[in-house]
């Protein structure tokens, strides 16, 4: 499969499986648009009672601990995706998200 091609769930798969021999960085995309939650970490952060300060949960990659002590996690796919991302500097990075 190759970079850009959404598959049934409606992303590309290609981060699961890393680039495939037929992707090449001509095929990444300039701009990934990442809504935050509820779609890149659990709970939403209406959800929780806390805010900043945030700190890191030792041994836990993506995961947060919020000032009142509720843990805050990446689901794992997106870490995936923005480690895999990291290494491509010419992709662009961008968030779409409300607040009410």
């Amino acid at each position: 499969r190759r970079w850009g091609r959404a598959s049934r769930a409606g992303y590309s798969d290609a981060a699961e499986q890393g680039a495939s021999s037929s992707g090449t960085l001509d095929d990444l995309p300039q701009l990934v648009v990442f809504d935050l939650d509820g779609v890149c970490w659990n709970p939403e952060m209406h959800q929780t009672k806390g805010g900043p300060p945030y700190r890191l949960v030792a041994g836990c990659a993506g995961e947060v601990e919020n000032s009142v002590g509720e843990v805050i996690k990446l689901h794992g796919a997106v870490l995936r995706v923005w480690k895999l991302l990291a290494e491509y500097s010419t992709v662009k990075i961008a968030i779409a998200s409300s607040s009410r």
